[in-house]
């Protein structure tokens, strides 16, 4: 162990009579690491194992009870840095710049082509930036004050985005008047409206448009300038849908602790319930989930058999069995 540093938690999530609920951490206990050096370098060795069973890096979900580790679900890592390119300088565009990977490069882990370069990266995603900034009418708030251009561009064929800012003392009162118009926009209708009104139609029309063209004959030009719209339209429908996702992640989790701590504390609500009324094949998994949770609770010979089955036998373990087969 060469460094720790131990993150503070204040609460923690246990098991239910129907699922988990939060519950407060006992402040003694806030500060404490949760796994001890044995117990962290045990935890490595699994993910090693983990690694060279499937041959590659591995994302992993696990949990730690009855005294060791349990793997829960491995998928293959998808948004590692590439491996480094022998004879290739890493050097920002220009000096003094920093750049990272991260929101909508992030989705872009393979090395770009020239044309995919300069029209969706260089003109889409900028000017989808600037038509977001549109939004915040009657804020006196220019975006060239406070970030350098171009904001987003690639380094070795690889998509990157700015990561350092023109920060000062003076811009502080504009990037929290910024700050709060953004948290309107996002719970008001103003968002909604330029996602469903704009970025929506214009994503959906400029597809059904070339739909109907044929490539074979088209000309060059136009083939080109179809292209050059495609790619806008769709970096702005990418920025309209980040903002619709975080409008319901913040509302969510608001609704998550309103309903903990002030709504119905005890009551282990959580604001999935209130979604079940509507479909969705996400909540209806969820739902099956933690009704197969329950019966695994409910019976000592089904959670022997998971506990002691590998995933690709348990279909069949279970069908062998009367509590499986319900």
């Amino acid at each position: 162990m060469r460094k720790r540093q131990a993150g503070r938690q204040e609460v923690e999530t246990v098991l239910a009579e129907h699922g988990t609920q939060e519950r407060p951490l006992e402040p003694r206990r806030s500060p404490r690491p949760t796994l001890n050096d044995a117990q962290l370098a045990a935890l490595a060795r699994t993910g090693l194992d983990v690694e060279g069973r499937f041959k590659t890096p591995q994302d992993i979900e696990w949990a730690y009870a009855e005294g060791r580790f349990w793997v829960l679900q491995a998928r293959p890592i998808t948004n590692l840095p590439p491996e480094p390119l022998r004879g290739v300088r890493w050097e920002p565009p220009f000096p003094g710049s920093a750049w990272w990977r991260r929101q909508v490069v992030e989705n872009l882990p393979e090395p770009l082509s020239p044309l995919f370069d300069e029209l969706y990266v260089r003109e889409g995603l900028e000017r989808s930036i600037d038509a977001l900034v549109e939004l915040f009418e009657g804020v006196q708030f220019s975006l060239d004050d406070v970030a350098y251009r171009p904001i987003f561009t690639t380094i070795n064929g690889f998509a990157y985005s700015r990561a350092n800012y023109k920060l000062s003392w003076r811009s502080v009162p504009q990037l929290l008047r910024v700050t709060f118009e953004e948290f309107r926009i996002i719970f008001g209708g103003r968002m909604l409206a330029y996602w469903r009104d704009q970025a929506l139609p214009a994503y959906l029309g400029a597809a059904e448009r070339w739909k109907a063209a044929d490539p074979a004959i088209e000309p060059d030009e136009r083939l080109l300038g179809g292209v050059r719209e495609l790619a806008q339209a769709d970096a702005r429908y990418w920025f309209a849908c980040s903002l619709m996702i975080a409008r319901a992640k913040l509302t969510d989790a608001v609704l998550g602790r309103f309903l903990l701590t002030l709504a119905a504390p005890g009551r282990r609500l959580t604001s999935g319930m209130f979604l079940r009324g509507f479909p969705s094949p996400t909540v209806d998994a969820e739902t099956e989930l933690e009704g197969l949770a329950e019966q695994l609770r409910d019976s000592d010979e089904l959670r022997t058999l998971v506990f002691a089955t590998t995933a690709a036998e348990l279909p069949d373990s279970l069908a062998g069995t009367p509590g499986g087969r319900r």
